[in-house]
């Protein structure tokens, strides 16, 4: 039994390590349409999307660009402020 764990665990070991070189990472700035250098809060909704809350807006990415949304004092149905300090998702998985 003790063989047959550790084969398993060395197994698994293996195979993390193989894949390990496959992740990259990108810095994501406002050079590439981030509104604001710092996230204040980040969720991912059912769609895959990643919501980002910035000092500046709110920043939807769909692992290619980014959809910003800001304050607009002429459209009541814009953000009501610029700074994103939190995110939620609801029981209607609405993005809050």
């Amino acid at each position: 039994m003790k063989k047959t764990t550790q084969l398993i665990l060395y197994i698994l070991v293996s195979f993390l390590t193989a894949n390990a070189n496959n992740f990259r990472f990108h810095h994501l700035t406002s050079e590439n349409g981030l509104p604001h250098q710092q996230a204040e809060a980040l969720l991912q909704d059912e769609k895959g999307y990643i919501w980002i809350g910035t000092r500046n807006g709110l920043s939807r990415y769909d692992g290619y660009s980014f959809e910003n949304y800001f304050h607009d004092s002429n459209n009541p149905h814009s953000l009501c402020n610029n700074f994103i300090k939190k995110l939620f998702i609801d029981h209607k998985n609405r993005v809050w």
